[in-house]
């Protein structure tokens, strides 16, 4: 403070026996804007505060564009995302996290059971994007270039579209209604779907690399983790992602009535629950305690109440 300046009413130099204050009261607050922890913990950024305002208001409509913001799969997510969000929520502090993923599914009902869909495309462009995947990945891509005008052909090498979401989590999980609904109100946006074509040499990716002007490759992560010790060769060795493929199609593979299922995590907890509904003894090994175990904890539970078997 320069000596020209007006000391405040409120400032004391003396004693504060009488004046109970202090210099302290001429501070002023410093304000800082950041996101709030289950911003930070989401893994698609969703602006979570903002659309659980809007629910807290009964605007469920006002939420649900909230949430599609980021994430076009709301219904999706609220039934197998892992909810790091409610980790990190502040009211864990105080009483118990809120049910972040549970509301998110409610709203992505909601918007099914009312037929929402996304405001029609304002600007169209005339540059044309090829979208190489029909997963989660190259759907959310397709979704937002859309959105921003782009003319989107979107190449799936399977049947459906879909990826991981149809063909890697059971139909017990995530039900093909509510999965084909998300999906078909992306592709009402005007998007241009060709399944069953796939592309893998050099010339076809020649030949969208010539036709359009930009291409996005969503393809997967489709080369498993093996085990060292096993001989894949053998006819009683199956990789999970295979099984799942197969079940999920409405084919699933013979094997015996005993299945040993390797691994703790997600994909694991999902084969074995599959092969348990499909009449097999399952039995699970980990490295991990059941304490630690990278599943979700409702899929350990789950398992263990339909009969699985965790060593």
């Amino acid at each position: 403070m320069s000596a020209r300046s007006p000391v405040p009413s409120i400032w004391t130099t003396g004693t504060t026996e009488a004046i109970k204050t202090g210099t302290w009261r001429s501070a002023l607050p410093h304000y800082i804007r950041a996101p709030s922890p289950c911003h930070g913990a989401c893994p698609v950024e969703g602006d979570i505060a903002e659309w659980i305002g809007h629910a807290r208001a009964r605007d469920f409509r006002g939420a649900w564009e909230v949430l599609t913001r980021h994430n076009p799969f709301p219904a999706i997510a609220g039934r197998i995302c892992h909810h790091p969000c409610e980790v990190a929520c502040n009211r864990a502090g105080f009483d118990e996290a809120l049910a972040i993923c549970r509301l998110e599914r409610y709203i992505g009902d909601l918007a099914l059971a009312a037929g929402w869909a996304f405001e029609p495309v304002e600007v169209e462009r005339k540059e044309r994007i090829a979208v190489v995947g029909g997963g989660p990945s190259g759907l959310s891509a397709a979704f937002h270039l859309r959105r921003r005008g782009y003319a989107v052909t979107l190449f799936e090498s399977a049947p459906e579209l879909g990826g991981l979401m149809r063909y890697g989590i059971p139909s017990y999980r995530l039900a093909r209604s509510v999965l084909d609904g998300e999906i078909a109100r992306i592709v009402a946006l005007g998007i241009d779907v060709r399944c069953g074509e796939a592309l893998a040499t050099s010339a076809d990716f020649e030949r969208l690399r010539t036709g359009f002007d930009a291409v996005y490759l969503a393809i997967g992560a489709g080369r498993q983790k093996r085990l060292p010790r096993l001989d894949y060769t053998r006819p009683w060795v199956m990789e999970g992602a295979e099984y799942l493929a197969r079940a999920n199609a409405d084919a699933p593979p013979k094997l015996g009535q005993r299945i040993v299922v390797i691994g703790g995590g997600s994909a694991a907890f999902d084969v074995a629950r599959t092969a348990r509904r499909a009449g097999h003894e399952v039995t699970m090994l980990a490295l991990e305690s059941a304490a630690q175990l990278p599943a979700q904890r409702e899929e350990v539970v789950e398992a263990s109440e339909e009969g699985v078997k965790l060593v």
